[in-house]
């Protein structure tokens, strides 16, 4: 793993983001919000962190896993400007619990400490999804099998396939971290 100081840096000063995940999709969209947000260089990277939670999180789960990664990176790496975690998830259909809905919660924070907090869109997930899911298979597993993809996690994810190609994990998440990004850059406004 390279340190900040084996990156090197020209005459301007870059924003410094670490991203809690080494999944390309997750770094790839936390650097394009960031520079849309700060409208500035950045330099990010992702590191791989435990979330403490299973591999395939369900409900409460999902946020504690966020957390818990954002925390885990602002240990590992003390020299970013910025710290994003971003952990999808299961949730339940209250009212069918057969039913399984995917989203994802975003969180960011500065050295303020202070922790912004978004959400994805969610959507249903297919009924042969959600039984594999069900029988303990994880989301991309499940995906994989049924729509004979292959690690469709780190590339266009389940979204890809249940909107007909037209929104991919990354379109899906780039709002919700711009979002997160935006509550992060004006923290005045949320205290």
């Amino acid at each position: 793993m390279l340190g900040w100081g084996q990156y090197v840096l020209r005459r301007s000063v870059m924003k410094k983001i670490v991203v809690a995940s080494m999944n390309p999709v997750k770094c790839q969209v936390a650097e394009l919000a960031s520079r849309q947000v700060f409208k500035e260089s950045v330099l990010c990277r992702g590191i791989a962190v435990d979330s403490k939670v299973p591999s395939q999180p369900f409900n409460g789960q999902v946020l504690n896993g966020a957390h818990n990664r954002l925390l885990a990176a602002r240990a590992a790496d003390q020299e970013a400007d910025i710290w994003i975690s971003m952990e999808g998830g299961i949730f339940n259909d209250v009212h069918d619990g057969n039913k399984l809905f995917n989203q994802a919660w975003i969180l960011a924070t500065d050295k303020s400490g202070f922790i912004a907090k978004s959400l994805t869109a969610s959507f249903l997930i297919p009924t042969r999804v959600a039984a594999l899911v069900l029988a303990g298979k994880d989301l991309a597993a499940a995906t994989d099998e049924v729509f004979c993809t292959e690690n469709c996690n780190e590339s266009k994810g389940c979204i890809h396939f249940v909107t007909d190609r037209l929104i991919s994990r990354m379109e899906l998440y780039l709002p919700s971290v711009i979002i997160a990004l935006t509550q992060l850059k004006h923290k005045e406004w949320y205290s």
